[in-house]
C-alpha cells in the first residue's frame, strides 16, 4: 500500500495532482513513441529519447498556458537539427493526448502540403484512418485543381474537406499558407 500525506493547502494538492498526471501523460507518450518506432521497425535511440522529451516538455508548457487561460500566443520553440525526431515526436504526442482525453483537440500547422500528408499518415497510423482532418489547397471540397495536385503531389487527394467541418474535427492539420490566407479573410 501507499500512504499519501493529507494536503490541506489547495495549491499543494493541485501541484501534486498535476505532477501525477504529467508523469502518466509522459508514460503514455513514451509508450506511443515506442509503438511508433516498432511501426518503423527500429528502436528509439538515447538521442531520439532526449529529443522526444524536449518535445514533450514544450507541449506541456504550451498546454499549461492554455489551461491558465492565456489569450496571447505563447510560442514554444524546439530547436533541434533535421532528423532528430521533432515531427515524429509531435505526431506521437498528439496521438497520446487524443488517446488519453476524449475532449482533446488540436491544430497542427505545417509548412507544406507534403508535410501535412506525412503528419496525417503518421498520426493515423497510431490512431486509425479518419481520425485527422487535413485541410490544404488540394484538400478543399470545392475548387481543387486536379492537374496541379497531380503535378505537385503525384496524385489527386480523395479525402476532401468542407471548411465548415473543421469545427467538429479533433485533429486538424493545415498548411501555414492556407491558414494565413484564411486569417487575412
Amino acid at each position: 500500500t501507499c500512504a499519501l500525506p493529507i494536503l490541506t493547502n489547495q495549491s499543494r494538492l493541485e501541484r501534486l495532482f498535476h505532477s501525477m498526471t504529467t508523469i502518466s501523460a509522459k508514460h503514455l507518450y513514451l509508450q506511443t513513441r515506442e509503438q511508433q518506432m516498432q511501426q518503423f521497425q527500429r528502436k528509439l535511440t538515447p538521442l531520439e529519447l532526449q529529443a522526444s522529451l524536449v518535445v514533450f516538455d514544450a507541449s506541456e508548457r504550451a498546454e499549461e498556458a492554455v489551461r491558465r487561460g492565456s489569450r496571447s500566443t505563447a510560442m514554444q520553440v524546439v530547436s533541434l537539427g533535421t532528423g532528430m525526431g521533432k515531427s515524429t515526436s509531435t505526431y506521437a504526442r498528439i496521438a497520446a493526448r487524443a488517446t488519453a482525453d476524449a475532449q482533446f483537440s488540436t491544430a497542427l500547422v505545417v509548412p507544406t502540403i507534403r508535410m501535412a500528408i506525412e503528419a496525417q499518415d503518421s498520426i493515423e497510423l497510431l490512431l486509425g484512418v479518419g481520425t485527422t482532418t487535413l485541410w490544404s489547397t488540394h484538400h478543399r471540397h470545392k475548387g481543387v485543381d486536379e492537374q496541379l495536385a497531380a503535378e505537385e503531389l503525384g496524385f489527386v487527394p480523395t479525402r476532401l474537406v468542407n471548411k465548415e467541418d473543421l469545427s467538429t474535427s479533433r485533429i486538424i492539420i493545415v498548411t501555414h499558407s492556407l491558414l494565413n490566407e484564411e486569417l487575412k479573410g
